[in-house]
């Protein structure tokens, strides 16, 4: 049995040289029957932000020297990337063998201690059993193996995946493509390219930003479902390079999208294998610096697989982000890993929760249960909130009731190239059907800029009543029971009083101008009534953010939204 690792203290064994990829393949012969086990030692980079480079690769080291001495007796361990190695079995060693074999392996790296830090390992494995070596095909030993450890690796438990050579055969057309894929990396990331899904204001259907999805295709095999090449490509050390192509590509991109929406916010996915790597953080800063992206538009999605990280050193990456002002989101909220715990945990700006809850929302009453739970705990925690898999207008309008910052689905836009996406921030953008009544103010205000931010209306209340601006949308139409926005205009004589009831007019006033008068930046909300055009009196609420010294004068916005009563 492996003997547990308990502690290692500063005498340390030399280095040990292990056999590599290379030679496991020559030590192959035509015939032969191999069983091997391939693992992956997931967290290294985690480790060395705690307890140092050197002092993380003596530790490793010395597991590897104590690994390969229990190995002996049973056959050799090689080295074949970054923290991957293969145990090839000697003859006569069963599928049982190695699931014990693997369990105890897992439990050595489980619990370490150096120098009083306690420590964790999780290794993702895949095997073979009796899988007969080929001469003419001397790379499907390994190339199976492979393969098996990126299934495990696709799945955020990490289990041991057999195949063998039936399955392998099966897989032998995806193999060839993954192979092709990887090998286009080397080639400065030839056949990739991104295409975006709109993000859009849960509010006004604006929209507002994006999601940059990695895409690959050639003339061999036309286009690759990320599905299939993401998990198999993480187990090598290219990958690292077409994460940062992806994100060079994206904000490139996404400066287009600045020209026409300067708040425009882009969302980029991290990988597992990115943020444990300790230099991912500053040439994401360098890449950002040397295109002159702003950070706040840039928000980064924590992917599944991302959350399995030790839980310190992931909010040490990502506060790093955080203070540089560039958003966080966590991905596939309420599947897998996933817990409410995570938001509490860890420096979350938003929180997409997964389509699966979304899709069946119409007939399946716990789906409606959980994401009421989960919006209004991101609300409690002044955390926003995606809704991912909109898929129709039924979801849509079932959805309409909660107040949700964007959502994102096929009902809105399936994930378009950028000649497309352009085409749609030009139509979302266009100011046709917004009424400015008052365009002669000495302001500099973009109509464009603001739109995504109204739940109703946009009001600019100042002190001088000539210079008073009124925007108004589709929302703010139906809340005051106008049809057209001649109608809103005519009923509202262009005036802030028009739209409050005139018995609260004076209380509205006045604690306006209390903001006004005691605040620099502030958010706050004020209830009154209106009487809508009918006549009708309804309770509403406003949102109302004041910006003091922005201009020479004060200005108050104010967003209005209907109460519920």
């Amino acid at each position: 049995m492996i003997p547990m690792l308990y502690q290692y203290g500063e005498e340390l064994v030399e280095n040990i040289i292990l056999p590599v990829g290379k030679d496991f393949i020559d030590s192959l012969v035509e015939g032969e029957k191999v069983t091997a086990l391939a693992f992956e030692i997931k967290g290294i980079n985690n480790i060395n932000i705690r307890v140092g480079y050197n002092l993380t690769n003596k530790l490793l080291n010395a597991m590897l020297v104590e690994l390969n001495q229990y190995l002996a007796p049973y056959g050799t361990l090689y080295k074949i990337d970054r923290n991957v190695y293969i145990i090839k079995l000697i003859t006569n060693k069963n599928k049982d063998f190695i699931k014990v074999l693997h369990s105890k392996l897992r439990d050595y790296l489980k619990k370490v201690f150096i120098e009083q830090n306690e420590l964790s390992f999780e290794i993702a494995s895949g095997a073979i059993v009796d899988f007969v070596h080929k001469e003419d095909k001397k790379y499907k030993t390994i190339s199976t193996l492979t393969l098996a450890l990126g299934k495990s690796n696709s799945d955020s438990l990490y289990p041991l995946i057999f195949l063998n050579e039936e399955s392998f055969d099966n897989n032998l057309n995806n193999l060839k493509k993954l192979e092709d894929v990887k090998n286009s990396i080397i080639k400065g990331c030839e056949g990739f390219y991104l295409e975006y899904q709109p993000l859009v204001s849960g509010i006004n259907s604006k929209v507002i930003g994006c999601e940059a999805l990695v895409r690959w295709s050639n003339e061999e095999y036309g286009s690759v479902p990320p599905g299939l090449f993401i998990p198999y490509i993480e187990n090598f050390s290219c990958f690292y390079d077409l994460g940062i192509w992806i994100l060079r590509k994206a904000v490139t991109d996404a400066k287009e999208f600045l020209k026409i929406k300067p708040d425009f916010f882009l969302n980029v996915n991290l990988s597992y294998s990115q943020l444990e790597n300790e230099a991912f953080k500053y040439d994401v800063i360098k890449v950002l610096d040397e295109l002159e992206f702003p950070y706040t538009n840039l928000q980064l999605e924590l992917t599944e697989r991302c959350k399995n990280l030790d839980i310190i050193y992931l909010k040490k990456q990502l506060d790093f982000f955080r203070e540089k002002g560039i958003r966080i989101a966590l991905d596939d909220f309420g599947t897998g890993t996933s817990t409410l715990k995570l938001i509490a945990d860890l420096p979350i700006d938003c929180v997409k929760i997964d389509q699966s809850f979304v899709r069946n929302i119409l007939s399946h009453p716990s789906n409606v249960i959980i994401v009421e739970t989960v919006l209004d705990c991101a609300k409690r925690l002044g955390i926003s909130v995606c809704i991912e898999g909109v898929e129709n207008i039924e979801i849509k309008n079932f959805l309409s009731k909660y107040y949700v910052n964007y959502q994102q689905g096929y009902y809105y836009s399936k994930p378009v190239p950028i000649e497309e996406f352009l085409n749609i921030i030009h139509n979302t953008w266009k100011t046709k059907g917004i009424s400015l009544i008052k365009s002669t103010n000495k302001y500099s205000f973009d109509v464009t800029n603001i739109i995504s931010m109204m739940p109703g209306g946009f009001f600019v209340y100042i002190n001088d009543e000539t210079e008073r601006i009124i925007l108004a949308n589709e929302w703010l139409l139906d809340i005051f029971e106008c049809e057209t926005m001649e109608e809103f205009i005519e009923f509202t004589g262009n005036s802030f009083k028009g739209l409050v009831h005139k018995d609260d007019y004076e209380r509205v006033e006045a604690e306006i101008e209390k903001q006004i008068q005691t605040s620099s930046k502030y958010f706050d909300v004020v209830k009154y009534r209106i009487v809508t055009k009918t006549g009708k009196v309804k309770n509403v609420v406003d949102y109302g953010h004041l910006v003091k010294k922005e201009y020479n004068d004060d200005a108050f916005y104010v967003f209005i939204v209907e109460e519920n009563k």
